[in-house]
């Protein structure tokens, strides 16, 4: 009743499972992907593990973007 959000942060999923203990506690998923590091299988495998979180999964931050690479 006291804060309209509460952002936990967990570790990088291919690296440790802890992160996934906190998602029984969580409303919402949101994965945070580098703009400068190409996808591997352990990112595709975690891809997958976000699209069985159904509603539950919130979308994604593409972060690191350089502005030099948009196209407006």
């Amino acid at each position: 009743d006291s804060f309209d959000y509460v952002l936990l942060e967990g570790a990088a999923l291919n690296e440790y499972s802890d992160t996934k203990e906190l998602v029984k506690y969580s409303d919402k998923v949101i994965s945070v992907f580098s703009a400068d590091a190409s996808l591997k299988q352990l990112d595709r495998d975690s891809i997958q593990y976000f699209k069985s979180l159904g509603k539950k999964f919130g979308g994604a931050v593409l972060n690191r973007v350089d502005t030099k690479d948009f196209k407006l």
